[in-house]
């Protein structure tokens, strides 16, 4: 059974720099977002927010808060039996793995920009990358692992576990029960 989430992880802000941020963002919301709650988890040095609605625009979100706090921002989405990938470095784009509009993922940006921003090895991204190309190449044979100590197959729609955590990025975060709204700009209240 597949499902759909969408978070990202801000570094280092708090709960509660992370709840302005996300209202300072929809003042000015990214594109046609139809998104208005997000439950949020403080963990170490990230704080995540998940996506309640819409999940298909937590990029925009990622990189709206990365641009408003100037900080660096990972977004992961899933959907349909695998995942993507965003991180965002001061709103910029720093590298992503593209997956739902092309036949084969496509890995765009600088790893070793990203690798640097993340602290994390380079070759994270790559083997990630390479393993649900493999994946693609195959899909009705085994889904190769990125790293043999890996929990899930790469391609798998929990592989972003073991990504998150190759990254230094709470993969599954404790979210809080009560959701943070936000007011879109130029929305009609119902």
């Amino acid at each position: 059974m597949s499902f759909k989430m969408g978070f990202f992880a801000a570094r280092g802000v708090t709960r509660e720099r992370l709840t302005q941020l996300l209202h300072q963002a929809a003042a000015h919301p990214p594109s046609d977002a139809a998104v208005e709650r997000f439950l949020v988890s403080e963990e170490g040095d990230w704080t995540a927010a998940l996506v309640m609605d819409g999940f298909g625009w937590v990029h925009r979100w990622a990189q709206a808060v990365s641009a408003e706090g100037q900080v660096a921002c990972v977004s992961i989405f899933v959907l349909e039996d695998t995942w993507n990938y965003e991180i965002f470095d001061k709103g910029e784009h720093v590298l992503g793995m593209e997956f739902f509009s092309h036949e084969r993922p496509l890995l765009r940006g600088d790893a070793g920009r990203a690798a640097q921003l993340l602290g994390c090895p380079v070759e994270v991204f790559a083997r990630y990358h390479e393993a649900i190309m493999a994946a693609c190449e195959d899909p009705d044979g085994d889904y190769p692992m990125a790293y043999d100590d890996d929990e899930f197959e790469a391609a798998d729609e929990y592989g972003y576990l073991d990504f998150a955590r190759r990254i230094g990025v709470p993969g599954d975060p404790a979210f809080d029960d009560e959701p943070i709204s936000v007011r879109l700009a130029g929305r009609l209240e119902a």
